[in-house]
This record gives C-alpha cells, structure tokens and sequence, in this order.
C-alpha cells in the first residue's frame, strides 16, 4: 500500500507537538504530503466557564495559530496543505479522509478515562472506527 496523503488532524488545545514530528517524520519517510485539518466545532463553548463558575479556563488557539505551529515543525520537509472544516470532529475528520482522498491519519489523544471519556467520547475512537484507513494516535498532554 502506497501512502501519498497523511491527514493531520490539529486542535487549539494540548500539545500537538509530538503529532505533528510524528506525522512529519512518516511523511518524509514515504514521501507523502501532510494535509492539516483544523475542525471548528459549533457546539464546543471553547472551554469558557458558565456564568457564575470559577476555575481555570485553558483558551484554545485558533486555526491561524495552530496551523503556523504546524508550519514550523514540518518547514519544508514535506508539502503541506491546510483545511479548515466546521462540524462534529470525528465525524469532519472521517469526511476529510474519505473527500480529500487522504490514505492515512496521524491524529493526538488526550487517553482521558471514566465519567470524562463517557460523557465526551473520544473522537480519536470513532475515527478509528470510523476511517477507511488506518489510523495511528499519539498521546498529548491536556
């Protein structure tokens, strides 16, 4: 199986670092282009507190940011083409797969357990399942 188009799929949150030297390094390496998907979710409150909430509130980057960190981890090695999509995560990436006849995905996971991984699901899960390829996750840090 040749692969000659790897999706990246890059959030405002975390470290997305490793995921990216990651698929940087497997693209070099099969001399594939890295196509990097930011999904802008319209049901996410962008990690604000409710009114009247206190705690610490983590503010995403957004797409501009998160692609020129990308940009600066893979600088020439490999083309690199950016797509912004608005919709349900796992379900934008798994239509960018199919739509942007992409052969791979390297994508980050928070590996978040219990009650959270419940109620929230995980989206590198349902891409997994998902995905008419395969799929490779590299664990970030929230």
């Amino acid at each position: 199986m040749e692969y000659e188009r790897i999706l990246l799929p890059v959030a405002g949150d975390g470290d997305v670092d490793p995921v990216v030297d990651h698929a940087r390094s497997l693209a070099v390496a099969l001399d594939a282009e890295l196509l990097a998907l930011h999904v802008v979710d319209p049901d996410d409150d962008g990690g604000t507190a409710a009114p009247g909430e206190t705690g610490t509130v983590t503010e995403p980057r957004g797409a501009d940011a998160v692609f020129e960190a990308v940009a600066d981890h893979v600088d020439d090695a490999v083309p690199l083409e950016r797509v912004t999509v608005t919709g349900d995560p796992g379900d934008a990436i798994v239509e960018t797969v199919r739509d942007q006849d992409c052969d791979f995905v390297v994508m980050g996971t928070h590996n978040r357990q219990g009650l959270d991984r419940l109620v929230t699901g995980s989206v590198a899960d349902h891409v997994g399942q998902a995905a008419a390829v395969p799929v490779t996750t590299i664990h970030v840090d929230d």
